[in-house]
């Protein structure tokens, strides 16, 4: 009786303990407000105010910065992921773990966004008929989708497929890159595909837009990082995960292409900003990263014809292949405010390129 007393004093005590010990650590030593292995701003400090307390606003903040800037932050989220791969859930944070070891996102389809981003589609169809412009539509698929083998059987959506439907229906010519299912065609801890993936769906796109694709042997593949981790290991939080290689695909002369990023210079020659490779998002050495308008072209005179591109980042990989046959206007509408039917009048082909868990997820053609 006595020990049981005992027991019932001491463990308050401990947790009491715990809470305080936890609390001042949070106050004086604060992760830092950019979490590099996340990629992303954390929250911050809530500001006080009457108000925000009356209405609930501050405490739901004071949750999320306690959440989010505990001093053992990282190892709270590896302890996290651990334990749901132990309950047998076969996935964290949304992410699943491929019998290969390597991570997926598990698509998350939103319907009202879908149908937007399709309407907007059947939108540039028309002003591009209008035009007299020849229009392709690409669809990347989930990194789930084209690996499926690897992934839990209990996964069955096929997204990509029900978007392609959906426009050929309509009338338009739709391509879907379901067919690129080789492990090196896609990152492991990332949801885009590799140079090797984005050659392929070079290859694939050739006689659809008309070019004669280059041979592979054209390439120099040249190593340039062996450190990337990607959105599903950011977003995972698992501890061991072998990160991924950046390879390369140079070509002779592409270190003289000139590129303009909403109207200005580029900060770089060629194709690729080496720059990025010391930062934590790495997959912005292909163009630099995301852009409202970017343009690609030769140096000098560039008398081919214009190819515009309306896309998401999974184009940052294949630009570089179809800049070898067009100048290119890439657009990404989730940055660019301008209006693209100017951009068609300038056009002698145009090709939207994206990812099918950007039309299914993100407001990508809201306008």
């Amino acid at each position: 009786m006595k020990k049981q007393k005992t027991n019932e004093i001491l463990l308050p005590l401990a947790v009491s303990a715990v809470l305080a010990l936890g609390g001042l650590a949070l106050w004086l030593f604060p992760v830092p407000r950019f979490s590099p292995s996340e990629n992303r701003m954390l929250a911050a400090r809530p500001d006080f105010s009457w108000q925000s307390l009356w209405q609930g606003d501050y405490t739901a903040a004071w949750e999320s910065y306690t959440a989010e800037r505990l001093t053992v932050r990282d190892t709270l989220r590896a302890t996290h992921a651990m334990c749901e791969l132990a309950l047998g859930k076969g996935e964290c944070g949304g992410v699943m773990l491929g019998s290969d070891k390597s991570l997926a996102a598990r698509p998350q389809v939103n319907e009202k966004i879908t149908k937007r981003n399709l309407a907007g589609i059947a939108a540039i169809s028309t002003a591009a008929y209008q035009k007299n412009v020849p229009f392709l539509v690409g669809i990347v698929p989930y990194r789930a989708e084209a690996r499926r083998a690897v992934f839990p059987a209990s996964y069955s959506a096929t997204p990509t497929s029900s978007l392609c439907a959906a426009l050929s229906s309509n009338g338009m010519a739709v391509t879907s890159f379901e067919g690129i299912t080789n492990d090196n065609a896609w990152f492991r801890t990332d949801h885009h595909w590799t140079p090797q993936g984005a050659y392929a769906a070079y290859c694939m796109l050739a006689p659809l837009l008309g070019f004669e694709p280059y041979g592979e042997d054209t390439f120099e593949k040249i190593d340039v990082s062996c450190h990337f981790f990607g959105t599903g290991a950011r977003a995972a939080g698992l501890p061991q995960i072998t990160p991924d290689t950046i390879t390369l695909w140079r070509f002779t002369g592409d270190d003289g292409y000139c590129l303009y990023k909403d109207g200005k210079a580029a900060d770089f020659m060629g194709l690729y900003d080496l720059q990025k490779l010391d930062t934590c998002d790495e997959y912005a050495v292909f163009l630099g990263g995301n852009d409202g308008l970017l343009t690609v072209k030769q140096a000098g005179e560039d008398d081919r014809p214009t190819l515009l591109l309306w896309r998401d980042s999974y184009a940052a990989a294949l630009i570089p292949f179809l800049s070898r046959h067009y100048q290119i206007i890439a657009v990404d509408p989730r940055y660019y405010r301008g209006d693209t039917a100017t951009l068609l009048a300038s056009a002698d082909k145009a090709l939207l390129l994206a990812g099918a868990v950007t039309l299914s997820q993100s407001a990508f053609l809201n306008k």
